[in-house]
């Protein structure tokens, strides 16, 4: 936008560099006194000629209109649409607003108030109006939209989901499955090797079917010898382990604020967590809405696979503005950012791990030997391999796990793993 102000204010230049005054008529009125006109006189006598003077003061935004012709302002608005972006929202809005806050300045100067400038500062303000109607019906039909989806959304009595560790492998059963794996392999490679001039795909499939022979072969042999299975991806456990319901839905984050069945603060606050996205699509997804709503997303992260969120440290629960900003970071910039902002609680009875201790420091080390210890035990209980604390706790019946972050940064880290523990605002009020 700065780059298209930039331009008009050279062509107001051209215009009116070369000018320097307005055109001026000195009109008597019947009274005798006087009054000056760009024109002709209304009524009374001229009383000279046109002469080079200063005019009088510039009349406020809304009175210009008198001065700029209506066919040109049509022309003008009907611009701006493709300037300012189809559709509208706050960024479009935003972006006129400000224009028209500097051309409405600068046409206060005399050297700029030309009938051109005049007709683009009528038009601005008249489709800044219409942007700010769209704005306020919008906000209406949001309020009605988060109300049905509260209204309509899942309701629970309690945390849907297992709270128990994965069940052990039998070896017995995977040695079967595995050997009739490979038997069908092994027929599907036999298959493609008699085929007289294959296709390029045949051709890969063939190889394709090699190796995976060689893998089934190596994990029969790990099996027989006692060797932990790889644990299962986070998608997988999720659907073994109940974490894939739609959270329960309220209308705002204020709404969050009065419930009496979610995870509190230290202090006796309901904790509120921040989740910032790319695009509202994905926000509409991790709140069970939109055709992608029954999709639960297993995320990625360095503190453990899961879903990311942010709140304020125990010892700033009055202060959301640092976890507020991280989220509205990841959401990116453009459009409406507190759309693609999700606000959500956890439920009080969910399966959560939360490092208390006073100290900051002491809540990091807890949570870095809790890490350690989660992945052995998970190993333990489930009789899998895992490289990944949360997978390892999705595994062992987790919730959501609390990663305390130092006191200076005002936030922490939480990762979800269970999306039926949350109750989500559709309206982030961020």
């Amino acid at each position: 936008s700065m780059s298209d102000h930039t331009n008009w204010l050279q062509d107001v230049f051209s215009q009116t560099a070369d000018k320097g005054y307005f055109d001026f008529t000195r009109c008597e009125r019947a009274d005798g006194t006087f009054y000056g006109t760009s024109g002709e006189c209304r009524k009374g006598k001229r009383t000279g000629a046109k002469q080079q003077a200063s005019p009088a003061p510039t009349p406020h935004v809304t009175q210009l209109k008198k001065l700029a012709d209506k066919e040109q302002v049509k022309a003008r608005y009907a611009k701006f649409e493709d300037k300012y972006g189809k559709g509208g929202g706050a960024d479009s809005l935003g972006r006129a607003k400000e224009d028209l806050r500097m051309a409405a300045k600068f046409v206060k100067d005399p050297n700029f108030r030309t009938p051109e400038n005049v007709v683009h500062v009528v038009a601005l303000r008249a489709y800044v109006a219409k942007l700010e109607r769209d704005a306020r019906q919008a906000q209406k039909a949001e309020g009605k939209d988060a109300e049905s989806l509260a209204k309509n959304g899942p309701k629970y009595d309690k945390t849907p989901g297992s709270s128990k560790p994965l069940a052990k492998p039998s070896p017995e059963k995977e040695l079967k499955d595995a050997e009739s794996s490979l038997a069908k392999l092994q027929a599907e490679r036999d298959r493609l090797s008699k085929i007289e001039n294959p296709t390029t795909k045949e051709n890969s499939d063939l190889f394709l079917t090699r190796v995976q022979i060689n893998s089934t072969i190596a994990r029969i042999s790990d099996i027989k010898e006692g060797y932990k299975p790889d644990n299962p991806p986070l998608k997988e456990i999720y659907e073994m382990q109940g974490f894939n319901a739609k959270p329960e839905l309220v209308q705002s984050r204020s709404d969050l604020r009065n419930r009496n069945d979610v995870v509190k603060q230290p202090d006796g606050t309901n904790l509120i967590l921040y989740r910032g996205v790319t695009t509202e699509d994905y926000a509409n997804q991790f709140q069970g809405n939109g055709p992608d709503g029954g999709i639960h997303f297993p995320g990625q992260g360095i503190y453990g696979n899961g879903t990311y969120a942010a709140a304020p440290t125990p010892s700033r629960t009055n202060d959301e503005s640092a976890a507020i900003k991280t989220a509205r970071q990841y959401a990116g910039s453009g459009g409406d950012p507190g759309k693609r902002v999700t606000a959500f609680a956890l439920r009080s009875d969910a399966n959560i791990v939360r490092h208390t201790q006073e100290d900051a420091g002491d809540r990091e080390d807890s949570y870095f030997q809790w890490t350690r210890d989660t992945i052995a035990k998970a190993e333990e209980k489930t009789g899998r391999h895992y490289n990944d604390v949360g997978e390892a706790a999705a595994a062992l019946g987790i919730h959501a796990y609390h990663v305390p972050q130092t006191d200076t940064r005002g936030e922490d880290y939480w990762v979800i793993l269970n999306r039926g523990a949350v109750i989500a605002a559709v309206n982030s009020e961020v």
